[in-house]
């Protein structure tokens, strides 16, 4: 039946209807927890008009059964294609009895600003709707109370289900459009002082929060609050304080700590965006009378629906109250609610059941996966890892790399962040959790676990069967497979910094040359030549009198990923082979003894023994040769002026130099570069990157790779930021580019606004945080335009 469905009359019959996220929302009002009353347009009604576009049928079966094949490597055709599905479905008239009856349950909500939230539902699949990544997807549509906005926002949350990212979502997951069910949650918005998310396990509760309606916090505008309490007692264990500097509201009820309106940044006619003070950014958002009545509210919800849990919040100025109430507008379940007729999917397959928490640790790359463990405990013992297997392990190397295509999980004792387990998990595309105390006593091998890279959780699970697990067992997972599908972002406006890539395997090669970079601004060597070492060590292969052949494979290689990106640049950092990181590679050197972030390494190795770095240098010449003109040399680690020489040298030695189009940079990471960069350039140095993760480490006198001091190592500490941006200064006045190609930007997105104010060169992330990455920059440079343009108006 097409219909409307008012929030609290959702039944768990009508979940297919109504989605998952109204769903639960349903679910919690009618249990006496507090949601924002609303209703829901049907699924059924949106599929009822898109009948009654007269093309469309036609298309959605060409598209169901793959006859309209959506190549999604050819990025113009399918933006072009899902322009035209977007711009029918916008321009087609309602039909009318559908109109009257919405306009009659919009007058019951008497508000002057409305939020059209997606609810979707996937029947037969073998997972729940938290963890389908469809968050974000489709987002929410703010609007005014005029019935013409409403509809007209209606047809835009309708039309992203086949927006260019949408389409390339669905084809990559397998997911036949007939399949998706999208109810639309229609509810009354009002003024939030506060808004933030709640995650609750047995192990830990943690609130986010910030200043005005939670928008800012989901598209990254700001670092949150963060709060972690005890499911114990409920009393603050950790509190930190986040960096706010964005705060969205309704138009015309602003928050009484606002410093500046920012018209221009608002995302819809309905809210405003503000600039809050330096005062009001340091001051936290949450009251202790806050916090109490979240735990109170989580206490409730374990009862419900168990330990395991998400909401998103509010404090909210509703009419019918005299107080801010806390109202919840989104809750996940991690497992099925006990007082569902319909319970949800479970998170594995029916065969198996999650138990106990094993271990708990940092979640370092999301997403989901139950498979059989595989422990090793020895890091010198032959490691032939089965297929499919979550590999349990003390710490990993980058040497591990070509085992690790095999695993579907990584679990380590040691990490951070930063570290090469959770970097590795990350290219690969493969769910991670380190710094999980004894994880490699207390999970045996072909323990069938359950690994949750969003939470940081191993759990045990017990087989109905209690056979054997299978020698090549089937692998849910609840991620992307290893190379996530090209996202195709066209942007409100252009870009002048540039957006770089990283990279380290020609597995996604194909994959990153459709993304909107401006080039490869870190081709990481030391993994990007495991695949042609054959597992042996490369001074090995000088010592066998192999270096001809190593440099004829290394030049191929180059030559694919250079000619890939031409004429875009690609900045090769050459080897920074630190001992204990290679030790599985047959004929490695003994470690040394030596701390791994200070001991031989970076271009002080190439001054003690230049030969491998000889024969970079020579498959470099070998590119040039060949007409390969967009190579630039990156060096790593360098401490000293005179070292950076040795290398330019040996570089003019070689004929190198002679080739105007090639560029010597270095990586910026070593602390003393603040003082010294009229030397470098005097030197020849043609550029700097800033690689965050060492730099920061030697700055805060912080180990990236300790766990235990994982709190400490932030690349917003102010001593950090102060050096990035004092070093993109000089540079800036030495008239050479510096750009930043570490974890920083990434993990800490408030940061792109400072690099953009500073005029960085560049910025180079990896494959996953592209989209995100360009839109920061975007919204970075529009603020920056925007101050400049008050400045000048000021002065004149």
């Amino acid at each position: 039946m097409n219909k409307l469905y008012w929030l609290h009359e959702i039944q768990p019959s009508d979940r297919v209807c109504v989605g998952d996220k109204a769903f639960y929302l349903s679910q919690l009002l009618q249990h006496g927890y507090p949601v924002i009353s609303g209703f829901v347009v049907s699924s059924q009604i949106w599929r009822s008009f898109l009948e009654t576009i007269h093309w469309f049928n036609p298309l959605l079966a060409d598209f169901a059964d793959s006859a309209l094949y959506l190549n999604l490597q050819k990025a113009q055709q399918l933006q072009s294609i899902a322009q035209q599905i977007r711009e029918g479905i916008v321009a087609t008239e309602i039909p009318t009895d559908f109109v009257a009856a919405l306009d009659t349950y919009i007058q019951q909500l008497s508000a002057p600003v409305f939020i059209l939230r997606p609810s979707l539902y996937f029947p037969g699949r073998s997972i729940n709707h938290r963890n389908s990544q469809t968050t974000g997807l489709i987002e929410a549509q703010f609007c005014f109370s005029d019935q013409a906005d409403i509809i007209i926002s209606l047809k835009q949350m309708w039309a992203e289900v086949f927006s260019a990212k949408s389409l390339t979502y669905w084809q990559y997951r397998g997911i036949q459009l007939q399949r998706i069910n999208l109810g639309v949650l229609i509810q009354p918005l009002f003024p939030a002082s506060v808004s933030g998310k709640l995650e609750a396990d047995r192990q830990q509760w943690v609130i986010e929060s910030t200043w005005g309606l939670g928008t800012s916090l989901m598209r990254g505008e700001v670092v949150a609050d963060r709060y972690e309490l005890s499911p114990e007692n409920g009393t603050i264990q950790t509190q930190t304080l986040g960096n706010k500097r964005y705060a969205h509201c309704i138009r015309n009820t602003p928050l009484d700590i606002q410093e500046q309106p920012l018209p221009e940044l608002s995302i819809s006619p309905c809210l405003q965006t503000y600039l809050l003070n330096p005062s009001h950014q340091q001051q936290p958002s949450l009251t202790q009378e806050t916090i109490d009545r979240l735990v109170d509210r989580i206490k409730g919800l374990n009862t419900l629906i168990g330990d395991h849990f998400t909401l998103e919040w509010l404090l909210s100025s509703h009419p019918a109250t005299l107080t801010p109430s806390l109202f919840v507008t989104q809750v996940n379940p991690g497992l099925p609610l006990s007082f569902l007729e319909e319970a949800p999917v479970p998170l594995v397959p029916s065969s198996q059941t999650p138990s106990s928490l094993k271990v708990s640790g940092l979640a370092v790359a999301s997403g989901q996966v139950t498979a059989p463990a595989y422990v090793i405990h020895h890091l010198t013992e032959d490691l032939n890892i089965p297929a499919g297997a979550i590999l349990v392990a003390s710490s990993i190397t980058p040497d591990w790399l070509p085992l690790l295509r095999q695993a579907v999980g990584i679990i380590t004792e040691q990490g951070t962040m930063t570290s090469h387990s959770a970097i590795l998990a990350r290219e690969l595309g493969i769910v991670a959790i380190v710094a999980a105390p004894k994880a490699t006593q207390l999970i045996q091998t072909g323990e069938v676990i359950l690994i949750d890279g969003d939470r940081g959780e191993v759990h045990t699970v017990q087989t109905s069967n209690l056979e054997p697990v299978p020698a090549n067992p089937v692998v849910q997972t609840l991620r992307p497979p290893a190379v996530p599908p090209p996202t195709f972002v066209i942007p409100s406006g252009s870009i002048g910094t540039r957006l770089m890539i990283n990279l380290s395997q020609t597995r996604t090669l194909e994959q990153a040359n459709h993304l909107p970079v401006d080039g490869v601004g870190l081709l990481r060597s030391e993994l990007l030549l495991l695949e042609v070492l054959d597992g042996i060590h490369p001074l090995q292969w000088i010592a066998e009198g192999r270096q001809s052949k190593l440099v004829k494979r290394l030049t191929e290689l180059l030559h694919q990923i250079a000619t890939t990106f031409q004429p875009r640049p690609v900045f090769y950092r050459s080897l920074d082979l630190r001992s204990h990181e290679f030790q599985h590679l047959q004929g490695s050197p003994p470690p040394s003894s030596r701390d791994s972030a200070l001991g031989i390494r970076g271009t002080f190795s190439y001054v003690l023994d230049p030969t491998l770095f000889d024969l970079e240098l020579a498959t470099l010449m070998h590119l040039y040769q060949s007409r390969v003109s967009n190579l630039n040399l990156l060096l790593p680690f360098v401490r000293t002026v005179e070292e950076f020489r040795f290398c330019r040298q040996r570089a003019e030695h070689i004929g190198l130099t002679l080739y105007p189009q090639f560029q010597i940079w270095m990586m910026a990471e070593v602390p003393s570069v603040l003082f010294l960069v009229p030397e470098y350039v005097q030197a020849g140095v043609q550029g700097f990157s800033i690689g965050t993760n060492d730099f920061t480490q030697l700055l805060l006198g912080v180990d990236r790779d300790e766990a235990q001091m994982a709190d400490h190592f932030n690349a917003l500490h102010p001593a950090v930021v102060r050096a990035i941006t004092h070093l993109i200064d000089l540079a800036n006045q030495a008239g050479i580019p510096c750009s930043i190609c570490g974890q920083a930007p990434v993990q800490y997105p408030d940061l792109i606004d400072i690099l953009v104010h500073h005029g960085i060169h560049s910025i180079s992330v990896e494959t996953s945080a592209i989209e995100q990455t360009q839109q920061a920059i975007l919204r970075a440079e529009q603020r920056l335009l925007l101050e400049t343009a008050r400045s000048q108006e000021q002065q004149g």
